[in-house]
């Protein structure tokens, strides 16, 4: 489809006995429409910080209801992953569908009580690296 763009113009004419008289008119541009490559958009999805530390299945919602989705070790807040042929039927390819992309949000645990507060401690020390060290470098 070949995209036509409206746009108003005014004209000014000298009518009869030299009055002014004002037109409008439109005047259609034909052009044509470059291809843009959106990244398709990601079903949200939530996992617990163990989850996405060590790694786990999760279900997630699809066009067909619920599937399974393997979280790898060490996955990060905002990571998207993919579901292999679970998305969007294909318009060209009868029988073949797209994938979806599951946008991943770690959950961190709210320290409730003294045991809680430990463990979390004990694993600071235990992973000592800066999540902004490389904010740092770029400053």
């Amino acid at each position: 489809m070949i995209p036509v763009t409206l746009k108003p113009v005014k004209r000014l004419s000298i009518g009869a006995r030299h009055a002014p008289i004002m037109h409008m008119a439109q005047v259609a541009s034909i052009g044509t429409v470059k291809s843009h490559s959106h990244p398709p958009p990601a079903v949200p999805a939530s996992a617990s910080a163990s989850e996405a530390a060590l790694g786990a299945k999760i279900e997630v919602p699809t066009i067909d209801g619920r599937a399974l989705l393997k979280i790898p070790p060490g996955t990060q807040s905002g990571q998207k992953l993919r579901l292999r042929e679970k998305g969007v039927p294909s318009a060209t390819k009868e029988g073949a569908r797209g994938d979806e992309i599951v946008e991943i949000t770690v959950t961190v645990p709210m320290p409730r009580d003294e045991r809680t507060k430990e463990l979390l401690k004990e694993l600071a020390k235990l992973n000592p690296e800066d999540p902004r060290e490389e904010l740092w470098k770029k400053v």
